[in-house]
């Protein structure tokens, strides 16, 4: 098939491209590397009705299971420790495709029935949450740490029926929590969406700590598919935000920063309001983000006639060096799942 999910490595001082994962069979995304670095790396797996985790760490590629109330994990996050992961869990979504909507891009709409976020410890092999973040009354999703530990930022909205699609706008909340004790705080909504009248979604803390980019959009956490989602970015000291200058009269989501906290790299559908493509900006010391630019092609005319899209991208500090064999591997070898196991609500 050409036509199926790949994850690929782009050289950005060359045209060189390499496939790292094609799967056969099933949903591989969410791909999470520590610290920029391909040495220590997750990624989500779904297949044969089941959700796993393909973790790598200290040469060592492993299946791992969580044990939570139904199958369905995403959008995990590396705590600066090299020991946690935080990820959302117990995923229940809806959705339906559409022939067309207000644009080009929004054929689908995405809706999060229920959700919840958790956090696995490497070390012990064990999955924990707390209450505040995984709510009974309400939808948590898409977890992102501090790069000092310090905080847990997430996204939170109300559970609603599919019914009721278009009234999910997630708040931007964060957490505190203490590595040393494993132990929670309080939560602080830094966004809220009754007072913004729009949602949040995909928090991105610099890796320098100064700020949180994230989107805004009129309704799911899947913004990616709704014309309307901008860029935000917010000043973490004096927690006041606004509207890049970089946004288009399309899509612009699934943003990441280099490990100098200086660049900045986005999904966009301008042009066409169809396919993704990833763009640059440049932040300077004041956060003002400079004229985006495509990433370049060997070929002028390669985006004339693509007709794929680019999903999300993260920067790297070096090549990855699991081989493509090495992952099909064990992925495919299910006998040898890691389950792990679930520990006691955390206070």
């Amino acid at each position: 098939m050409k036509d199926r999910l790949e994850i690929l490595q782009r050289d950005l001082e060359s045209f060189e491209e390499r496939v790292i994962l094609s799967p056969k069979t099933g949903c591989f995304n969410c791909h999470t590397f520590y610290r920029h670095s391909t040495e220590k790396f997750l990624f989500q797996a779904r297949f044969f009705g089941k959700n796993y985790l393909v973790l790598h760490d200290q040469g060592k590629t492993s299946l791992i299971t969580p044990v939570l109330r139904r199958p369905g994990s995403s959008y995990a996050s590396w705590h600066p420790n090299g020991n946690l992961i935080a990820f959302a869990t117990d995923a229940k979504v809806s959705v339906s495709v559409f022939a067309a909507g207000k644009g080009a891009e929004e054929v689908l709409e995405y809706t999060d029935l229920d959700g919840d976020i958790a956090v696995y410890n490497i070390q012990r092999n064990t999955m924990s949450t707390t209450e505040a973040i995984s709510r009974k009354d309400r939808v948590e999703n898409q977890p992102a740490w501090s790069p000092d530990g310090r905080f847990l930022y997430f996204l939170s909205a109300p559970k609603v029926s599919k019914e009721e699609f278009a009234k999910v706008q997630y708040d931007l909340r964060r957490i505190s929590y203490d590595a040393g004790s494993d132990t929670w705080g309080g939560v602080e909504t830094l966004v809220s969406a009754r007072e913004t009248g729009l949602g949040s979604t995909f928090p991105a803390p610099s890796p320098d700590g100064k700020y949180l980019l994230f989107c805004m959009t009129d309704r799911g956490s899947f913004s990616i598919v709704r014309q309307g989602t901008d860029l935000y970015l917010m000043d973490l000291e004096k927690k006041s935000f606004r509207r890049l200058e970089i946004n288009s009269d399309h899509s612009d989501s699934y943003h990441g920063w280099s490990s100098n906290s200086r660049w900045i790299v986005f999904t966009s559908k301008r042009g066409d309001g169809i396919f993704g493509k990833f763009f640059f900006s440049y932040i300077d010391n004041n956060g003002i983000a400079h004229k985006p630019i495509v990433m370049p092609q060997q070929d002028p005319r390669f985006y004339e006639s693509f007709t794929k899209s680019y999903q999300r991208a993260e920067f790297t500090t070096a090549p990855f060096r699991v081989s493509l064999a090495d992952l099909n591997e064990i992925i495919g070898e299910t006998g040898k799942i890691i389950t792990a196991s679930y520990e006691e609500e955390k206070r």
